[in-house]
């Protein structure tokens, strides 16, 4: 069996629960990247006073991270991603 299409521009999945209702409202915030493999993506992030481990990452965000540094995180589904690296002058 396979898995029904999705149109790509749907963002439907990527902002509603299994059963269709929205998630509630969280702010974009920044976190600490407090490990970072390149080459696996692993990651840590600390983000207030909770620690989050393996977060997705824009793909062009790579680059720019390494430890220690500020990134920015959005709400994704239920858990937050690193869009990128907050460079604050």
């Amino acid at each position: 069996m396979t898995a029904p299409f999705i149109d790509p521009a749907d963002l439907t999945p990527l902002l509603t629960t299994g059963d269709g209702k929205a998630y509630p409202y969280r702010p974009a915030l920044s976190g600490r990247l407090t490990a970072w493999n390149a080459g696996t993506r692993a990651n840590t992030v600390k983000i207030g006073g909770t620690t989050y481990t393996n977060l997705p990452v824009l793909s062009p965000a790579e680059a720019t991270l390494a430890v220690d540094v500020t990134v920015l995180c959005i709400p994704f589904q239920d858990i937050y991603a690193v869009v990128g690296r907050l460079r604050i002058p």
